[in-house]
């Protein structure tokens, strides 16, 4: 596997497992922060503790040495653990924590500014070498009997909180809104409107199988998973778009058994443009591709707020 660029640092690696490239996953345990620490040539930021609310023990704060001065900002109690800080688009930071064992937030500070001028909630996040972009998947509801579904997002950093918001949310709760966030990439057209992720037939819904996968700052790759089919997606981003490809995978390659665990992407590596991939279900498998194995799928403006659909 590639290195990952030193754009994070984390001074304590302990519980912290970086599955993939883009992927930094960590143990929830708020109760002791581990800590994390982005130095830079013009900046350096750490977390510190802030109050630490009783029943969510949160109060996180980052501690910013930047534009010859010290400042602090305060991150919402939804930042119950953070996992890394990462240096993103020229005056921004990613910062990316935990509010549960399952659930990620991500948030962009403004370093001029000194503030958080968004987040959102998600699931497996993944972020770009050079901090342009973070995929992940769309949060939903974890109670209820709501069939979810998986859509595989991307979040532009550089780009304001209404730029990466599709138009059309109430005017009172667009900046509170941390669900309804990012350009939906797959499935294809799928857009982004409240609660377009819940009440989807399982014979139809799809999964994001695994991880996010950056293999350079403009390409990723993930699976995606319906009841009968199994695709390795590429996401491909270049002036102001994201074009999808996709590779449906024969059922001897990936487990298409009744008896087999269900199949999920547990590791990416590369080679020139060769891509391999690492397929578990109950057996491990590998598999080889080429970009020019890739179908196109579609297609998603970057330029413009994300669609509705």
């Amino acid at each position: 596997m590639m290195p990952w660029p030193a754009r994070i640092l984390l001074c304590s690696l302990a519980l912290v497992s970086a599955t993939g490239l883009g992927q930094v996953l960590q143990e929830f345990h708020p109760e002791r922060q581990q800590p994390v620490r982005l130095v830079m040539p013009e900046l350096s930021a750490e977390v510190v503790a802030g109050p630490v609310d009783p029943m969510t023990a949160g109060g996180r704060i980052i501690e910013i040495s930047a534009l010859g001065s010290k400042f602090s900002v305060p991150l919402p109690l939804q930042f119950h653990q953070v996992s890394a800080i990462i240096q993103g688009p020229p005056g921004k930071l990613v910062v990316v924590g935990m509010y549960n064992q399952y659930g990620y937030e991500v948030g962009i500070i403004d370093v001029a500014a000194g503030r958080l001028v968004d987040r959102f909630g998600c699931y497996i996040p993944a972020v770009s070498p050079d901090g342009q972009y973070v995929a992940f998947t769309k949060l939903f509801p974890s109670h209820g009997r709501i069939t979810p579904e998986d859509h595989a997002m991307l979040y532009v950093v550089a780009g304001s909180l209404l730029e990466n918001r599709p138009p059309g949310l109430r005017k009172d709760i667009i900046d509170i809104d941390d669900e309804d966030v990012g350009f939906g990439v797959y499935p294809v057209g799928i857009g982004n409107r409240e609660g377009d992720n819940v009440n989807v037939p399982p014979e139809t819904a799809h999964t994001v199988a695994g991880y996010y996968f950056w293999k350079d700052p403009n390409q990723y790759f993930f699976a995606d998973r319906t009841a009968k089919e199994f695709r390795i997606i590429c996401v491909a981003i270049a002036k102001g778009k994201a074009t999808v490809r996709g590779f449906l995978v024969p059922p001897a390659q990936f487990g298409g058994r009744r008896d087999d665990f269900p199949s999920r992407l547990e590791d990416v590596s590369f080679e020139g443009d060769s891509i391999k991939l690492t397929i578990r279900t109950n057996v491990t498998r590998s598999l080889v591709l080429k970009l020019a194995d890739f179908a196109n799928l579609g297609s998603v403006d970057l330029a413009r707020p994300p669609a509705i659909k």
